[in-house]
Order: C-alpha cells, then sequence, then structure tokens
C-alpha cells in the first residue's frame, strides 16, 4: 500500500488524508492533513511511497497552512510550482519587427514575470508558433495570460507533477500506469481506478479515455484516482478578461510612416500603460480604402476585436473643433475647390458667362457619402 508524505521545512510530514487534483490545463492543486501543532510553509513536496519502492513526487509551494484550533491538526493547501500564478504581472506590448514575435519568446516573458519556470524544450518547440503582436494588459494574472496566449494559438498548458511549466500540442498518448478500473460504468464521464505504479496523469489516455482532469483521494494508505474525460455538457472557458472587452481612451504620441498609418498611442487606463505607450496600433478609419493622417495630441479610441491580445486597433479619433471643410468625393459638383495635386477635375460651363461647374474626377473615395462644399 502506498505512504503519503509530506516534506517540507519541517522534514517529512505522514499525511493522514486529503486530495490531490491535476488538470490537463491549468495548476493542480492539493488540500491534505496532518498531525503536529506547527504549521509548514514555503516550498514542499508531496511524496506517493509506494511498496516497489518506487516514489511520485509532486513539487509545489505552501499557499496556505494552519493549525485546527484546539487540535493537533494541520491543514495544508499545496499549489504546483512556485505558487506564484495568480499575482498581477506587468504590461507587455509586443510588436513584430523584421518577423512576427515567436510564441516560444512570449511564453517566456509571462514565466519570467511571474517568477515560475519553464520545462526544458517548451520554448524552442512553441517558436514553431507566432503571433503579429502581442499586448498584455497589466494586472492580468499568470494563469489569465497563459490561458489568452494558448487560446490564441490553440494550445494547452499545465504545471507538471515536477513544478515547471509545460505549454505545448496535446498528443494524448497512452499512460504506461497500472491501475485496476473500479467503476467499469463511466455514466458520469468519468473512471476511478486503484493506481499503482507511475501515477495516472491529465493530457494521458487512461481507460481508453483522453484524460482532462485526474484527482486523487488520499485515505490513510488507500489511493483512488478518479479520471474525468472532457463532457459536450462543460462549461466553455471564459479566458477574455474584462480589460480587453473594453473600449479605452488613448492619446496619439505620433503617427508611423510605416504605410499602414499605424499610431504610437498612450492610453488612459493604467492597466495599458509601460515605458513606451502603445506602439504600432492599427487605425480603422471606418470605410474600405480609407487613410487618415492623424496628428499627435489626438484622442482616439483603442479596443480588442473579439477581446484577443493580439487583435488591439484604434477604432476611431475625435473630430477636430476647428474643421470646417466638408467631404467632398469623386463624383461631387462643387461650387468652390481647395485641393492638392495631383487631383484631376470636369470644369463644366454653366448658365452665367464666365461661371463653371468644378468636378472631381480623383483620385478619391467612391464609397462614402460626402456633403459638397
Amino acid at each position: 500500500m502506498p505512504t503519503l508524505v509530506l516534506s517540507c521545512n519541517l522534514g517529512e510530514q505522514p499525511v493522514m488524508g486529503g486530495e490531490l487534483r491535476l488538470s490537463a490545463r491549468g495548476q493542480w492543486i492539493a488540500a491534505m492533513s496532518l498531525a503536529g501543532k506547527v504549521a509548514p510553509t514555503g516550498p514542499a513536496t508531496l511524496k506517493v511511497k509506494r511498496e516497489r519502492g518506487t516514489i511520485d513526487s509532486f513539487v509545489g509551494t505552501i499557499r496556505f497552512s494552519a493549525v485546527a484550533a484546539g487540535s493537533e491538526t494541520i491543514t495544508v493547501d499545496l499549489v504546483g510550482g512556485r505558487g506564484l500564478l495568480t499575482a498581477p504581472l506587468p504590461f507587455r506590448d509586443t510588436i513584430a519587427g523584421a518577423t512576427p514575435p515567436p510564441a516560444g519568446m512570449l511564453l517566456r516573458s509571462i514565466v519570467d514575470d511571474a517568477g515560475e519556470q519553464l520545462a526544458a524544450g517548451v520554448e524552442t518547440a512553441l517558436d514553431a508558433f507566432s503571433l503579429a503582436r502581442w499586448t498584455r494588459a497589466g494586472g492580468l494574472t499568470g494563469v489569465e495570460a497563459l490561458d489568452l496566449l494558448c487560446d490564441a494559438l490553440g494550445l494547452s498548458w499545465r504545471v507538471q507533477p515536477d513544478g515547471l511549466i509545460w505549454a505545448g500540442v496535446e498528443t494524448w498518448p497512452q499512460t504506461t500506469a497500472r491501475a485496476t478500473a473500479l467503476n467499469p460504468d463511466p455514466a458520469d464521464g468519468s473512471l476511478t481506478f486503484g493506481p499503482d505504479g507511475a501515477p495516472l496523469l491529465p493530457g494521458t489516455t487512461i481507460g481508453g479515455f483522453r484524460a482532462v482532469s485526474v484527482e486523487y483521494l488520499m485515505a490513510g494508505s488507500a489511493l483512488r484516482a478518479t479520471v474525468r474525460k472532457a463532457l459536450p455538457s462543460d462549461p466553455a472557458r471564459v479566458t477574455s478578461p474584462l480589460v480587453y472587452r473594453e473600449v479605452h481612451a488613448a492619446t496619439v504620441r505620433k503617427q508611423n510612416d510605416d504605410g499602414d498609418g499605424t499610431l504610437d498611442l498612450v492610453a488612459d487606463d493604467l492597466r495599458l500603460q509601460g515605458d513606451n505607450g502603445l506602439l504600432a496600433v492599427p487605425l480603422r478609419v471606418g470605410g474600405p480604402g480609407l487613410k487618415a493622417e492623424v496628428p499627435a495630441g489626438t484622442r482616439v479610441q483603442v479596443a480588442f476585436l473579439d477581446g484577443r491580445p493580439d487583435q488591439i486597433c484604434a477604432l476611431s479619433f475625435e473630430q477636430d473643433a476647428a474643421s470646417n471643410r466638408r467631404l467632398a468625393l469623386v463624383g461631387d459638383s462643387v461650387g468652390a475647390l481647395l485641393f492638392t495635386p495631383p487631383a484631376t477635375l470636369e470644369i463644366v460651363p454653366v448658365g452665367t458667362p464666365g461661371s463653371v461647374s468644378l468636378t472631381i474626377l480623383g483620385p478619391g473615395h467612391r464609397y462614402l457619402q460626402g456633403v459638397p462644399r
């Protein structure tokens, strides 16, 4: 029968009972009870020692521990890794240079800023993916940032038993663990096993199930593992924080001479502020083929299409209150015209001798209605 111990700053403490929840996406968490009068703190490792001498280790950090009042029972919550993925991250705005930012670099930025550790080979593997840009709002947690990045790339991520972060494409390999199925009729999408040998882990195929979660129940020397597969009734994941679903006010620092007229902006929202502001934000003027010259100091509105950090754009800008010229388009007839060449006009005599009608032939825009001056 397996023996469960928590290796911590107090040494190896026997585990009286608890549960360990592992997910194919996200952090793993263990809640357990120990005997004693002093609550452990800091890094800790949950060890499952088996009769054959093998040890399964789950490396994490104690996020909560307390001695129950009037007892010698200690409650401990252990989270995978360094336990820092729920802390807020700083703002980062990454744009394409000669090439789009590789996803491995974006992942590394999240993990390093969170103070966690990335598993070997993951950054290189993700460099096969890229995004045109990535705007990480300040205040996002590491969990939120990882969810958003992996959603955009169609990937998954999780904290491994060794406490390191993995991200990539799920391949669902067949498990090598030996386990006895205790409920062969999975009416609720789950199977319960009496595990033996290597641990049952999410992201693998177990008993014909693609395991999206594995929950261990620890009761003394008894160990049970409930493996769950995805079901159509599972709720959709909500991974787009409010900051990406809001419209934000910003001020133009400059318009770039990059052929697209992108804007460098300073957002009002502190969550979108950094040393350099928002760089090279695409401007969507509101009509096909339109471009606009936007002076520094102009106020604009910024949004993220579909709530995605890689889809930032400036949607509109405030009209200059001093502007009094109306829009004239191809085909308009005008009584007076101020223009900068090159332009083609049609001049046609009209009723009164010496009077003409001026009509713009181009260049211009055909798709919007304007009011002739």
